[in-house]
């Protein structure tokens, strides 16, 4: 139905038929104006030249409104109450004896607005969506930790001052009056598509499977067992686990609870990295030192293909870690003596010394795809090829080439991780943890972030961590309070442990997301 509110045309009808009265002529004239088409209320007016005694309005023949001796006679007419169509308005001036002196009609069309419709329900309000990635700082400005409660389980909170998302994935509730956290910052704790984590329920030791979306826990059968189960996960296929047991290395399916063993190495009583070595990237290999039914150690390569030892070397110094690099190709010992971290071939065959001393550090792919080692140079033998500066530090295995990434001026140091540096060649995680009250006056303190491997001192600073650890004096250290950040293969989430202020109390396990 067309509609024409409002519209301003007035249509003034002159007298269209006169009513005689016979023996008697007129005396007046009339008029009668109305907008057509009308619709809604209009206003029908009629007048009468001279003044008439009175002056009706009428509507299809029926009075509507009477005025007495008035030269116009004005209605509020609601066009509402009568249907579409057209209609005859009139108007009659009559005298004193009620004789009609003239007479005006006209005749409108009346369209009624179509009724408006009714309001339509209000949308159900929806919350705002929470964003899944965050942003990161890449400044060096020293940043100050804020005074935040413990976030809620499971509720993604903006990071107030780098932007990044991080979410709370443990809680005590869900089986642990200690809390639940990962192993360590060098292995592999994400699965390949992010929706699990293997963490260690604080109360009673147990490695489990965590569901981050769910917050579902599935234990490893048999683990703890031996010295050093170093779990971590498959590059590619996110249902599958490998760890070392007493002297087996085994694999876990999640979504069957099968076990199974790769290589059973009856030669020793257990196998071990010492909790921080792990397997090539493609599980061919693995380098690990063997305790002999004599109780000697030696280190040694397994082929987990055929599940046999290709090499061995009794004559290798036992060391604090033993790992094999990211391709397979090379064997990496952090001797616990004055020798520092050497490289050896497959065979363990010593190719080079890359730095003095113990230290922490982890494996990385750098940016031209070559396997190095990125570590914190503390000892004065390690700060020397950096004029005696404290630096991250690295080192390519291939010819012991070294790297300065970035300058600490002996204000922090803690943990690197180079598990995302699969997905993200060139870039290496880092974190800085310190003991209660220290005082906070140089960047990255306290923090979570990632650091460009190709010397330019590039970073992408994601988040405070929350956890100091408590040392000195009678209390001693709580080793696992340190955050332990470790990525995910394609680096794109982030697992950090905390005790958010509550050391030896209290740990659980955070995620953290950014936009790359």
């Amino acid at each position: 139905m067309r509609t024409c509110l409002g519209l301003l045309a007035v249509i003034s009808a002159a007298v269209v038929a006169l009513t005689t009265v016979p023996g008697r002529a007129f005396a007046s004239d009339a008029s009668v104006s109305v907008a057509s088409p009308a619709s809604g209320v209009v206003s029908i007016q009629g007048a009468a030249t001279p003044v008439a005694a009175k002056l009706r309005l009428l509507v299809d023949g029926s009075a509507v409104k009477t005025c007495a001796a008035a030269a116009t006679c004005t209605f509020a007419w609601d066009t509402t109450k009568v249907a579409d169509g057209n209609h005859t308005i009139a108007v009659r001036a009559l005298d004193a004896s009620n004789h009609e002196t003239a007479l005006a009609r006209v005749v409108i069309q009346v369209v009624n607005a179509a009724p408006a419709p009714a309001p339509a329900p209000a949308p159900t309000p929806t919350p705002t969506p929470v964003p899944t990635t965050g942003t990161y700082r890449t400044d060096s400005g020293v940043y100050q930790v804020p005074a935040l409660t413990r976030p809620a389980l499971g509720v993604p909170m903006t990071d107030p001052v780098f932007g990044s998302i991080v979410t709370r994935v443990t809680d005590p509730s869900m089986g642990s009056a200690e809390g639940f956290r990962h192993e360590y910052t060098r292995l592999a704790a994400l699965s390949a598509d992010n929706t699990k984590a293997v963490v260690i329920q604080m109360t009673g030791w147990n490695y489990q499977v965590l569901d981050l979306a769910t917050g579902r826990l599935q234990t490893i059968p048999g683990i703890p067992c031996g010295l050093d189960p170093s779990v971590t996960w498959h590059r590619t296929d996110p249902d599958l686990l490998i760890y070392f047991c007493d002297n087996e290395v085994r694999t876990y399916r999640v979504s069957t609870a099968t076990v199974t063993t790769l290589a059973q190495l009856t030669e020793y009583t257990y196998v071990w990295t010492r909790e921080e070595g792990t397997v090539s990237d493609d599980w061919r290999y693995a380098a690990v030192f063997g305790r002999r039914t004599t109780g000697a150690m030696e280190a040694a390569v397994v082929d987990l293909q055929t599940g046999v030892v290709i090499a061995r070397n009794a004559g290798i110094a036992f060391g604090d870690w033993i790992g094999i690099s990211p391709s397979g190709q090379y064997v990496v010992i952090q001797h616990e003596d004055a020798t520092g971290t050497r490289v050896y071939d497959r065979s363990l065959t010593y190719l080079r010394t890359l730095h003095a001393d113990a230290t922490h550090e982890d494996f990385a792919v750098d940016e031209d795809g070559q396997d190095v080692i990125v570590y914190y140079a503390w000892s004065n033998a390690q700060t020397a090829p950096f004029g005696g500066r404290s630096v991250v530090a690295k080192a390519r295995l291939a010819d012991g080439a070294t790297t300065e990434l970035i300058d600490t001026k002996w204000q922090w140091g803690g943990h690197v991780s180079g598990v995302g540096s699969r997905g993200h060649p060139g870039w290496v995680l880092a974190s800085d943890y310190r003991a209660p009250g220290d005082p906070q006056i140089a960047p990255f303190q306290r923090e979570v972030f990632w650091l460009k491997m190709d010397g330019s001192g590039q970073v992408k600073r994601i988040a405070h961590h929350h956890s100091d650890v408590a040392e000195g004096g009678s209390i001693g250290k709580d080793y696992w309070a340190e955050p332990h950040p470790v990525a995910s293969w394609d680096g794109s989430l982030v697992l950090f442990a905390s005790t958010w202020g509550d050391s030896f109390t209290r740990y659980d396990a955070y995620t953290v997301r950014i936009q790359w």
